[in-house]
């Protein structure tokens, strides 16, 4: 099944996922309304401290400083 699904899209399950998870993540966080837990929560991460680690990889920022940029580079990327 991973051969397969590496094959029609070029990534493992795995890493499709948790590329899923931060754009559903991400267009919490670019709508600001509401807190981090519930963004994280919402967005499928285990606790608060796994999705502020897994978005500063993405994007090299924590999601509060992301938010508080609001660039409209920021809001593209999040499909606003």
């Amino acid at each position: 099944m991973n051969t397969l699904f590496s094959q029609y899209t070029g990534l493992p399950p795995k890493l499709f996922y948790k590329i899923n998870r931060f754009q559903h993540s991400l267009n919490l966080v670019s709508a600001n309304e509401e807190k981090l837990t519930n963004v994280a929560y919402s967005a499928g991460y285990f606790d608060q401290a796994h999705f502020i680690k897994e978005f500063k990889l993405f994007t090299g920022f924590t999601p509060n400083s992301f938010a508080a940029q609001a660039s409209p580079i920021n809001q593209a990327l999040a499909g606003s």
